[in-house]
């Protein structure tokens, strides 16, 4: 499929995209020779590395990982940047998944959660209730992401801990206690994480790479322009819901934002307003 691609499209529209399965056979390999090299350390962890300039991602501020963890990790990093002299490592930590075992009343389950939720459950084992501030302050997780990913562990249906408020989100005075009394019928479960908005954060608040943000502004630009080609003279209020109806199989663009790109368009003489009424734009051709 890819070599069809390189031929329609040329080698730069397919150069990524064989960058990321050649970085999955190479971490594949990597991994291998570290097992052989640190078969007790590494028998439980499975470590992909990717090149940056390959895969769409940023690395935020990794969190605090327990010391167990910690000590693998470092082991690989130590192991990689020898056989790999020159390059960094930067651990994306918000990206990793941990299969964990909990202890109940009802017995043991094995409970698949992200590496966050790892961090904070993990600090459970030495204390039964634990504050917001206290899982904060040992992770360093980033306040949102934090909230995010303890509500998940707290909701009716996986109710892994046990919030000290009954409100749906969680207060800055939150309290957390594990729940012994856990039970479920399947063994081994899955922990889904809430959305933004189930947590009750607007998109204005959860941090967007800038990368991102760019791509989002052209387009909204492009969505406009569409709209007020086909449509010539467009009010402001039905152009705004157009556009956030055009846009939102992509992501859902925020009045404000749609508001200054409409802006940016009427400096660079792609639209202009009415000169009867401003509150309609004209399409410049």
């Amino acid at each position: 499929m890819i070599s069809k691609l390189k031929s329609e499209c040329g080698y730069q529209f397919t150069s990524k995209l064989e960058g990321m399965f050649m970085d999955m056979q190479t971490s594949k390999a990597v991994m291998d020779d570290f097992r052989l090299t640190c078969p007790i350390a590494a028998q439980e962890i499975d470590i992909t590395v990717l090149t940056t300039g390959y895969w769409p991602v940023q690395a935020p501020p990794a969190c605090v990982l327990p010391l167990a963890i910690r000590q693998t990790s470092e082991g690989f990093q130590d192991f990689y940047l020898t056989k790999n002299t020159g390059r960094k490592l930067s651990w994306l930590t918000h990206l990793g998944t941990v299969d964990l075992k909990a202890t109940f009343s009802s017995g043991r389950k094995e409970l698949n959660v992200s590496t966050y939720q790892m961090c904070a459950l993990m600090m459970f084992n030495d204390r039964d209730t634990l504050s917001l501030d206290e899982i904060r302050t040992a992770t360093q997780i980033p306040d949102i992401e934090l909230r995010r990913h303890l509500l998940s562990l707290c909701t009716p249906k996986l109710r892994i801990l046990k919030k000290s408020t009954k409100n749906k989100s969680i207060s800055d005075d939150e309290v957390f206690t594990f729940n012994f009394e856990f039970s479920s019928k399947y063994r081994r479960l899955r922990i889904p994480l809430i959305s933004a908005k189930e947590q009750g954060i607007s998109d204005d608040l959860c941090p967007v790479p800038s990368t991102v943000e760019e791509e989002r502004k052209h387009l909204v630009d492009a969505a406009v322009v569409r709209i007020m080609k086909a449509r010539k003279t467009l009010s402001h209020n039905d152009l705004l819901a157009e556009a956030s109806k055009q846009l939102s199989f992509r992501f859902t663009p925020s009045p404000v934002m749609v508001k200054k790109r409409i802006e940016s368009l009427l400096e660079r003489e792609y639209l202009q307003r009415d000169k009867t009424d401003p509150r309609f734009y004209n399409y410049l051709a």
